[in-house]
């Protein structure tokens, strides 16, 4: 009976840890800081300003509607753009603030599903 007492009280313990942890996250802003702002290379389609080592942007121009997630594998951190189309033909600023994780190694960019490259990656 101790020894189920003291395996439920470390999985407790591990649980609580690991809910304090930093979660990769990504969240649309309506307007980037000023300094990174002025980075913003608006020919290109997809870049990543990065902001320090766990805070980047995301800029992206569409001409669809945009939402976004991420998902962590590994070090990997996965940026999923989910594109749909729209009736209008003008290109629209889609800026995102990603919030990455210590274990971070390297990022994909993923649209519908398709590994992309990303145009420009500029740092701050």
């Amino acid at each position: 009976m101790k020894k189920i007492l003291f395996i439920l009280l470390v999985a407790a313990v591990l649980s609580a840890c690991s809910l304090n942890q930093p979660r990769p996250n990504i969240s649309e802003v309506e307007k980037a800081p000023e300094d990174v702002h002025k980075l913003i290379d608006s020919t290109a389609t997809l870049q990543f300003v990065l902001e320090d080592g766990k805070v980047a942007y995301l800029i992206y121009h569409s001409k669809g509607s945009v939402t976004a997630d991420v998902m962590k594998q590994g070090d990997l951190l996965k940026i999923n753009l989910k594109v749909s189309s729209k009736e209008s033909d003008a290109i629209e600023r889609h800026i995102y603030k990603v919030t990455e994780d210590d274990n971070t190694g390297s990022i994909e960019v993923l649209i519908n599903g398709k590994s992309v490259p990303i145009d420009v990656i500029s740092g701050l």
